[in-house]
């Protein structure tokens, strides 16, 4: 999962809504709580702040975090096909390695590789 898709699953709970079928939270669900909505809201400002922090530095691609097309995954896809290795595809899509691993990975060109802990 990318980092806007994650934002807007924060924000749809924020708002008292279901992200997977759209429904309205009934009034005792923990979603229409003021505290759990300020939280909420608190941890989408925290990560956008940080996204916005690490672009600012430099330590985060330009891209980081948004929405792929089809375009674009076809496009990683050929390119590794090709041989380009995945630091070259990253730079190219301004993307993470790790955002390019994962579509390979969802496209089925690399096996996902098992969590290792802090790397």
């Amino acid at each position: 999962m990318d980092i806007k898709k994650a934002l807007e699953i924060i924000n749809a709970l924020a708002d008292g809504i279901d992200p997977v079928t759209g429904e309205i939270y009934s009034g005792n669900s923990p979603y229409q709580k003021p505290d759990v909505i300020r939280a909420l809201f608190i941890a989408k400002e925290s990560i956008e702040k940080d996204i916005e922090r690490k672009r600012k530095k430099g330590t985060e691609p330009e891209r980081t975090g948004e929405p792929w097309t089809k375009e674009e995954e076809k496009e990683v896809c050929d390119d590794f096909d090709n041989g380009m290795e995945l630091k070259e595809i990253a730079k190219k899509q301004k993307r993470t390695i790790g955002g390019i691993r994962s579509r390979l990975v969802k496209a089925g060109k690399l096996e996902e590789e098992p969590f290792r802990g802090n790397r």
